[in-house]
């Protein structure tokens, strides 16, 4: 499989997005969170594959997470210790930087355009 230059710098940011995916998930497996963290690992993996189906879904679950962790810190902000909230922020963080990087980079969106051309000439 041969890519051009922009989809080879596109893959590398695909894994580095699948990694920040696996943490997030990561994160939902710990809060016993089990369908989210199902689904997140399934997406992880499928972004370093070039899955756009998958990027698709995780945006959607980016941007379904966001609120919700949102509601999650400032509920819990008097009632739970600091590092409750310091570990929803981050995952907040990094779920912000896995939408924008998925729906803005145009490496990224270069690489599974790619892949998916590919994919769909066999």
């Amino acid at each position: 499989m041969t890519l051009s230059d922009k989809a080879e710098k596109g893959r590398k940011t695909a894994i580095a997005v699948s990694v920040m995916c696996f943490i997030v998930s990561l994160f939902s497996l710990i809060s016993l969170n089990i369908l989210m963290a199902a689904i997140g690992f399934v997406i992880a993996y499928h972004i370093g594959k070039g899955s756009l189906t998958a990027r698709n879904c995780g945006v959607i679950l980016s941007i379904s997470q966001l609120p919700v962790l949102t509601v999650m810190i400032i509920m819990t902000a008097g009632h739970i210790a600091p590092a409750y909230i310091i570990a929803a922020a981050a995952v907040m963080i990094i779920d912000a930087a896995v939408l924008l990087m998925l729906s803005f980079n145009s490496n990224l969106s270069t690489y599974f355009r790619e892949v998916y051309d590919m994919t769909e000439d066999k």
